[in-house]
Formats: C-alpha cells, structure tokens, sequence
C-alpha cells in the first residue's frame, strides 16, 4: 500500500516511541516552547485566550509563557502590558494549565512567568499556584536538602515527571525589599535574570537551576561555542525581538544548534520557523523532549563525513484549491541545520493540475551535521504555501515513501500527499 499511512515518510519507531533515555539532567533536552502562549493574533491589538494554552499543550508545547500585571480589582490578570490586547483572569489560566498541562503525556512542564505584580497581588498568584496545583509543581531544588546534587546538575525528565516547574525572577531568603516576594520565590525552581554576560563570566560559579534569557538579537551576537558550553549545564531561553508586533518568528535553528533548550516560538502563527519546530518535535514520540547531540554535550564531535540525501520528487494528489481557482504548484524542499547545510530546491511548475500533479525531478542535499538537520516540504503555489510538512533528516526512512501534508493549523490534510523516494549515501571526506 504506497499511499497508506504505514508507508509515511517518518519512522514510526522515533515518531510513535520516545526512544530517546530520559534520564539525563533536563539541560541535555530541546524542549518545545512558546512565546505569549496567551494571544492569538497579533502582539498588540491581539485577543488572550485560554484556548491557546490549550491548544499549545495539544501541540506538543511543554514549556508556556504567562505574563502577569495587577488587575483593577486585585485580582492578578495575565495579558501583553502597555498594549490593546485583552486580559485574562491569573486563576484561570493556572486552572487551565492544571487540566491541560500532561493531556499528551507526563513530561514536566515549565511555566515562564513574567511577572510585573504588586507584592499584594503576587501573594494571590501564590496562593493560586499553591490551590490549584498543589503537589504538582516541583519542590525548588536549593530549597530542598534532598535534593542538593541539583545545585551541579538539574533532574531529569524521569526524576520530575508529571511536575510542574516555575521559572522565574527570585530573591534571597529573608529579603523583603525584592521585586519579587519570599512565598513566589520559594516555588520557583528555575531562577532566571541572567543575560548573555553570564556566558563566561559565570558559567562555573552559577547553580545549575539559574539560567539566561536571550532575545533573537542578542543570540545573534553570541559565541556559539560558549552558548553550547553554558547550555550543557544551564537552560537558555531565546525570544523573538520586541518588534515582532505581528507576531512573526524567528529562525529557531542557531538557538537550538547552541544547544539552547526553550526556543520559544509564537504557536499563533504558521510560518517556516513553526514548521521547523513541529519537525523538531516530531522525533522522539512527539514527547516535546528531544534529546541533544553528543556533541552538544561535550562529547566529540562526529566523524568528517558527509550524508548525501537524495529525494526524487514524483508526484502529489489532492492539493486543496485556493476557493475555486486551479493552483499550479511545484514542490519546494530545503533542508535546514548547520549554516553550511542550509539549501532550498525547486521544482518546476504544472499548471492547472492540483488533482495529481506529476514532476519526476530529483533534489541532493550534503548534511555535513545530520542530527541537526530538519528537512521541509511546502507545496507552492506562486509565492503561496498550500501545504507543508517537515521531520529530522535523521527520522526519514529510505524508499519510496508518502509525505503526508499539513494545512496551517497542523492539520494532515485529507488525502493529500507527496510521494517520492528517499535514499542516503556516506561520502567520504
């Protein structure tokens, strides 16, 4: 059966198992992450929802962002600060949270907070966590005695399944004069406020539980050698820059490809970095948790061979119409990881023909660094996307196989598909 669902491109045993050992420090993971989980739409004018924390969890999400401000009534309120967007109760987005945080599975959660809040509204923010998750958040580890190896290496997946971990700004203990107040210190397990200073400076003196959060600028700017150094210890948090009002996204692949674990990414909005993501987290059972390479790790780096991929493009069938218009699609695949890796290719164009276009055409990438490498497939139609999917280079398996295409909400797309064949060659050095 070439175009059944057991004959898809991906493995099965990486996309249905998490395969991957989870019982390393959390730090060895990327982890899926988004970005002002709360707003559909735009970055100023947008709506909060708590649906998009729902539907981030459905999708994979494992680390969501809350940004709080005091509310008018003294209740705390979650929403964009200084913008038009609209508000959402603290309480019912930490309920919602509560009832949609494991729906896919018992890795931990993360939960980034932004927390703008008068001490008065900040003790019911801790109440509210308290309350309603209860058990569920994960005791900080330097305030646990048992747990005091966690000051040279976080816990893993496994140690702190079904857990919630927060993260966010803390103070000294017996401190009254902070931002942040002692009650909502003590539950945060990860200390953030560090910045891209701290790379070097305080790698080694740093407890493994305290991190950095860098915007896509300032990752730009980084030693890539030293973010990999930090991150095989420490946790780092990329962010789009504050001039993404329309809520675009960045390319994930340097911070991931520095071993940064949250890349987080606006979930609101279908564009190549998205599709990267759900590529990313298509591996490892679709877990939200994929184990770094060993050489982001510290381990040796791989041997100075190359994988040739070579995927011939034949056909496609049932690509949605735009309304009633015919589409002329042709076919673009790119593969995506190290710079030197990067390549897009192009098919020609049939007219007319979305029922089952025919190309026959073949494209080669070199992949110098395979577990890095995504590869995506758009079907085009002019400069416009009709459907798309993308996997690790890694998780393709050789033959004649059928990509199965995704709409823009990451729905598969009934019947529609891409089938070509795959094959790998080693080339020596």
């Amino acid at each position: 059966m070439l175009t059944s669902p057991s004959n898809e491109v991906i493995d099965p045993t990486k996309n249905t198992t998490v395969y991957n050992c989870m019982d390393f420090p959390m730090s060895y993971y990327w982890i899926a992450s988004s970005h002002n989980t709360y707003l559909e739409g735009d970055q100023l004018t947008g709506k909060a929802t708590l649906e998009s924390y729902i539907r981030c969890f459905k999708m994979g999400g494992k680390c969501v962002e809350i940004d709080i401000w005091d509310g008018p009534d003294g209740e705390p309120r979650v929403t964009h600060g200084h913008t038009l967007t609209s508000t959402l109760k603290f309480y019912d987005v930490v309920r919602t949270i509560r009832d949609y945080a494991f729906i896919r599975n018992k890795n931990p959660v993360i939960l980034s907070l932004e927390n703008h809040c008068s001490h008065v509204q900040q003790e019911k923010m801790t109440n509210y966590f308290k309350s309603l998750l209860g058990d569920m958040i994960a005791t900080p580890t330097h305030l646990n005695s048992n747990l005091v190896k966690s000051l040279d290496r976080l816990l893993s997946p496994n140690e702190l399944a079904g857990k919630i971990l927060i993260k966010g700004n803390v103070v000294e203990q017996g401190d009254t004069t902070g931002k942040v107040t002692q009650s909502l210190s003590n539950l945060t397990y990860l200390k953030s406020g560090g910045s891209a200073d701290d790379l070097v400076s305080a790698n080694d003196s740093m407890a493994a539980y305290e991190m950095i959060s860098v915007s896509e600028d300032s990752l730009s700017k980084l030693n890539q050698s030293d973010l990999t150094a930090f991150n095989r210890r420490h946790f780092t948090r990329t962010y789009p820059k504050g001039t993404r009002f329309d809520s675009s996204n960045y390319d994930p692949m340097p911070g991931w490809n520095g071993g940064a674990q949250l890349v987080a990414l606006n979930y609101q909005t279908s564009s190549t970095p998205m599709w990267l993501n759900f590529g990313r987290f298509r591996d490892n059972g679709e877990s939200g948790y994929v184990l770094k390479p060993s050489y982001l790790l510290g381990g040796e780096r791989p041997p100075s061979a190359t994988l040739q991929l070579s995927v011939q493009i034949y056909s496609a069938r049932q690509i949605p119409k735009h309304g009633k218009v015919p589409v002329n699609p042709s076919v673009a695949v790119a593969v995506y990881g190290a710079t030197a890796d990067n390549k897009t290719t192009q098919t020609f164009v049939v007219n007319n023909n979305g029922f089952n276009p025919y190309w026959e055409e073949q494209a080669v990438f070199a992949v110098t660094m395979p577990d890095l490498a995504i590869a995506l497939f758009e079907i085009k139609d002019g400069a416009r996307t009709i459907a798309h999917y993308a996997l690790p280079v890694p998780c393709i398996r050789p033959g004649y196989r059928i990509v199965p295409l995704r709409d823009d909400n990451e729905k598969v797309i009934f019947m529609c598909n891409l089938l070509c064949e795959f094959k790998f060659q080693w080339l020596a050095a």
